[in-house]
């Protein structure tokens, strides 16, 4: 390799070096300020607990085994970069007796959060309007989203971006797939978006949690004008 190429290959590399530190930099200052805004809805929510609930709050929190199950979770909260998915964290860590579903859910829960965001609380939120679906075989509720039904609730959505988060929440889990009918996303007989899948108690769980966040945000918005 003659001098030139050497050179060249030295100033690539020192480029490459300079690029991966600033980038490891970036994620790291990046994942900093969603861990630390997770903090800060920790700290509101606080404020809606029971002298009770505070109480054992700190007991759970002063154990070094919550400790370690927070380290395990960061993962998941820091997957987004969504203020109410903060706080639903949050609520779910402070145990708040109208949102607590039990140690089953809460995992469940936080797993199926990891990677949400707004829109898919949004979209979660109205497809509890969507048609219920009479299924005498489904051992649970079914509702259909169905483009042309469903216009007055997903008004200004678009279709396809509708269908492709229903079906993320299935795959997440939140919402359950039915498996008792053919149907397919586009209905071929009268062409149109069109998606069957079950409710869970996840997904009514999921629900609660972004209303009590959602209330919270408000409040918190409210004190700041």
């Amino acid at each position: 390799m003659d001098e030139i190429s050497i050179k060249t290959v030295q100033i690539g590399m020192g480029i490459a070096k300079t690029f991966g530190v600033a980038i490891k930099k970036t994620v790291y200052l990046s994942r900093l300020s969603r861990f630390e805004a997770f903090i800060e809805a920790l700290e509101v929510s606080i404020e809606y607990i029971s002298e009770v609930e505070l109480s054992d709050l700190h007991n759970f929190i002063e154990d070094l085994r919550t400790r370690q199950l927070i380290v395990e979770r960061a993962e998941s909260i820091i997957s987004t970069d969504s203020k109410l998915i903060y706080i639903m964290h949050a609520l779910l860590l402070c145990r708040q007796k109208d949102v607590w579903c039990g140690e089953n859910i809460e995992k469940r829960l936080i797993m199926m959060m990891d990677g949400l965001y707004d829109e898919h609380l949004e979209i979660l939120d109205k497809c509890f309007q969507c048609k219920k679906v009479r299924n005498d075989i489904s051992p649970y509720e079914l509702r259909r989203y169905n483009e042309n039904e469903n216009l007055k609730f997903f008004n200004g959505e678009d279709i396809g971006r509708v269908v492709t988060v229903i079906n993320d929440l299935i795959r997440k889990g939140v919402f359950i797939p039915d498996v008792t009918t053919s149907t397919s996303t586009y209905a071929s007989a009268s062409p149109q978006w069109q998606v069957d899948f079950g409710i869970s108690d996840e997904a009514r769980a999921l629900r609660s949690l972004y209303y009590k966040a959602k209330l919270i945000t408000e409040w918190v918005s409210s004190k700041t004008l």
